[in-house]
Order: structure tokens, then sequence, then C-alpha cells
């Protein structure tokens, strides 16, 4: 997988070389074991077409991530299908 959801108000007026994706870590701690964390770094940035940074309306963005995020146990996929939340456990698209 190398898209990454997330809110656009976090980054609408970021770059995309500015910006790393973390993953297989919690809260960035010390619980998180740096064996577990892989960091990729964001090569394209897309904004909701009709994003409005003053009332949050579309308040949606995809990173592209240049190298993909392999599936293991720390870090899992997941899919929004209606108002289901479905982990995936292996890559499957």
């Amino acid at each position: 997988m190398n898209l990454v959801a997330i809110l656009s108000h976090f980054i609408f007026r970021t770059s995309p070389s500015d910006l790393q994706v973390v993953a297989g870590v919690l809260n960035n701690t010390v619980e998180s074991s740096e064996e577990t964390k892989v960091v990729r770094e964001v090569t394209d940035v897309i904004i909701h077409e009709e994003f409005n940074d003053y009332t949050l309306i579309n308040d949606i963005a995809i990173l592209k991530v240049g190298i993909i995020f392999k599936y293991k146990k720390e870090i899992f996929y997941f899919l929004w299908i209606g108002n289901t939340h479905v982990t995936v456990t292996e890559h499957c698209w």
C-alpha cells in the first residue's frame, strides 16, 4: 500500500518534501520499538478539490509514498465500507 488517508487541515499548506509517514509505532513513544518503526517519504499530496480550510468541509487528503508499506503485525491495513471498519490481515489489492 502506498496511499495514506489524512485530514487535509493537517497538511494543506505543507510541501510533500516536508512530510513523512511513520507506521508501526504507538504514539511515537519508547513503547514503540525501533524494530517496528517504518518511515516513508511523501512523494505527492492530493487534497480534496473542494476542501474549505475555514469550514473544514471535505477535509480529506491522500498522501502518496514512494515505497510501499509491507504488511506485518505492527502495520495493518483497514478499509471503511459504508459505516463498517474492516481490518485486512494480508496484502489483498
